[in-house]
């Protein structure tokens, strides 16, 4: 009699764990002609006047977190690799934070046009990310709807990469542009 009724309550839970999992990850509304595909980066027309381009410094004030040693004892390449492996939250040198990636959500072109209303061209050479030394190099890196991305592993071990999560949409899926 308990064992019957111990799994009808585990059965319980599980259906239960998995239909929140289920609403949860839902989705949202679908907007009329979303097809559930690659987003597109903008609808408007091609932006072809003068560009510029930025370039700046972000300082850190305070003392920064040190750095928390990864433990490689499973992996003895990395260790032999880079013996100092350590995590890289927060790195802050001669007063500049690194890692920091900077964009322009909203603006205006010099006569007055808003820069959302335009289209621009996705990079046509896919962005770069290396496993090298049991660190991602570059550490931070930003990339276009629909731009390709590739991956290497330059170290000798292994690595397992996933791009599945239980809510990653199809509209996330980095299927269409990992080489």
């Amino acid at each position: 009699m308990f064992k019957k009724r111990a799994s009808f309550w585990l059965a319980m839970c599980v259906v239960s764990a998995l239909l929140s999992l289920a609403f949860a990850c839902g989705g949202g509304e679908k907007k009329e002609g979303d097809d559930g595909g690659t987003p597109a980066a903008s609808t408007g027309p091609k932006y072809t006047g003068p560009t510029g381009s930025m370039s700046g410094k972000v300082a850190f004030i305070g003392t920064a977190p040190e750095p928390k040693k990864i433990d490689s004892s499973a992996d003895p390449a990395c260790g032999k690799a880079n013996a100092a492996l350590a995590t890289e939250d927060v790195v802050v040198k001669d007063g500049k934070l690194a890692n920091v990636f900077v964009y322009v959500k909203d603006g205006a072109t010099a006569d007055g046009k808003k820069i959302a209303d335009f289209s621009w061209d996705t990079p046509s050479t896919a962005a770069a990310l290396d496993q090298n030394g049991c660190h991602y190099k570059p550490h931070v890196m930003g990339v276009m709807v629909n731009q390709k991305i590739s991956i290497t592993n330059s170290d000798p071990s292994t690595f397992s990469f996933s791009e599945s999560s239980a809510c990653v949409s199809e509209s996330s899926s980095l299927d269409s542009g990992v080489e």
